[in-house]
């Protein structure tokens, strides 16, 4: 069964591990290497960001990570997954319960060759925005779901042991 939690200074070496993958870094906007030094100062910001929510999924052991960056009512997806774990349906299953007990409208950005990550995002219900012709991605957007209105999401503990906000 897998777990969903939110980032802490621990995942750090695990997220950095991932995030060099060949095949993260294919499918990433910026496909350089990252540097430890570099990734070791993000990552401190990134978990300590209310602009962030940073997630982990694990079962016994590390399988990915999902990041929504906030900006207001909107909620720009990355996620990466270890390639042993693909075909699995825990992308799914992890974008799933995070939109759930978070209210936001969510975007992704995804490269036009990154079928698999087209075909999740589609079954989860993103649509396609209008293509740009110039850009190398598609723009997918979902709108909240959730049953409250954004401004009036409930303060407390969600499913995951993080902070709603």
């Amino acid at each position: 069964m897998i777990n969903i939690r939110l980032a802490a200074k621990d995942d750090c070496l695990n997220v950095f591990h991932l995030s060099n993958m060949d095949y993260v870094r294919d499918n990433s906007f910026n496909t350089e290497k990252i540097i430890w030094e570099n990734h070791v100062q993000w990552f401190e910001k990134a978990i300590h960001n209310d602009g962030i929510k940073f997630f982990i999924i694990e079962d016994a052991e590390f399988i990915g990570q999902v990041r929504l960056n906030i900006d207001n009512d909107n909620a720009l997806v990355s996620i990466s997954i270890l390639k042993e774990f693909w075909h699995r349906g825990i992308a799914f299953q992890s974008l799933q319960k995070i939109m759930a007990e978070n209210n936001y409208t969510y975007l992704a950005q995804v490269k036009k060759n990154n079928i698999p990550s087209i075909k999740l995002f589609e079954s989860l219900g993103f649509i396609r925005q209008e293509e740009n012709p110039h850009a190398d991605y598609y723009d997918y957007k979902k709108e909240q779901t959730a049953k409250e209105p954004a401004d009036k999401k409930q303060k407390g503990k969600n499913n995951f042991g993080s902070e709603k906000s």
